[in-house]
C-alpha cells in the first residue's frame, strides 16, 4: 500500500493516494512504520515524516536502520530532528 500511496500521489491521484496511505495506516501502522515516513517523506510533509520516524524507532521497525541508505530522507538531513535520530539510534551523521 505504501507504493501506491506514492504512486497515487505522483500521478496526481491525490484521493486515492490518501485512501491507500489510510489503509496501510490502519493494516500496517504498528509495525511497518518506517514505510509510512517513507511517504511523508516522498511528500515533503517534514512533520508527519517525524512522527512516523519516532513512530518507527518506538516499535524496533528494523527497516528503520536503513534511513541513511534511502534518498527519501535525504531532503531531512539538515533538519535537528534527522540528527537527533540518528544520535538516539547511535548512528554516526
Amino acid at each position: 500500500m505504501n507504493c501506491l500511496a506514492i504512486i497515487y500521489f505522483k500521478l496526481g491521484r491525490l484521493k486515492d493516494a490518501e485512501v491507500a496511505l489510510s489503509e496501510s495506516i490502519r493494516t500496517r501502522g504498528n509495525f511497518a512504520a518506517f514505510g509510512i515516513a517513507r511517504v511523508y517523506a516522498y511528500r515533503s510533509q517534514s512533520d508527519r515524516t517525524f512522527e512516523w520516524l519516532e513512530k518507527a524507532f518506538q516499535v524496533r521497525d528494523p527497516v528503520l536502520t536503513y534511513i541513511k541508505a534511502d534518498p527519501s530522507f535525504a531532503k531531512f538531513i539538515g533538519d535537528s530532528r534527522y540528527k537527533a535520530l540518528l544520535q538516539k539510534m547511535n548512528l554516526p551523521e
